[in-house]
C-alpha cells in the first residue's frame, strides 16, 4: 500500500521487564472485548430461498418493501433482497422526537 514504516529493536530492560512482571494492575487495562453477537457465524443462504436464489445475480423486478408494523411511535418496514445471492442485513433508523428537535 505503499505505507512508509520502520523497525525498531525494543530495549533489553522492557522486555525483561514484560518477562517478569506479575503484578495484575499492568494487565487490568488490556483486555479483548467480549464477542459480538450480531456477527453472523453462519453465512449459508437461508434454504427456503428459492433454488434461483442461490446464483450470483438474479433477473427479477425490484419488489418495494412492505410495512410489517405501523404505530404513532414508527414504522417497521422488511424487504427480502431476493436479487443478488448474498447473505446481509441492514438497519436504518431515522428517529423524529419533538424533544431531540427542540431548541434551547
Amino acid at each position: 500500500y505503499g505505507v512508509q514504516y520502520y523497525l525498531t529493536q525494543i530495549p533489553s530492560e522492557t522486555v525483561s521487564q514484560w518477562s517478569t512482571s506479575n503484578s495484575n494492575t499492568d494487565t487490568d487495562y488490556l483486555y479483548l472485548p467480549p464477542p459480538n453477537p450480531y456477527i453472523p457465524k453462519n453465512l449459508q443462504l437461508h434454504p427456503s430461498l428459492p433454488p434461483e436464489a442461490h446464483t450470483p445475480r438474479i433477473q427479477l423486478p425490484m419488489s418495494p418493501p412492505i410495512l410489517i408494523h405501523a404505530s404513532p411511535s414508527g414504522r417497521l418496514w422488511h424487504k427480502l433482497d431476493n436479487r443478488y445471492a448474498l447473505p446481509r442485513s441492514s438497519i436504518k433508523l431515522l428517529r423524529h422526537s419533538p424533544t431531540t428537535n427542540r431548541i434551547f
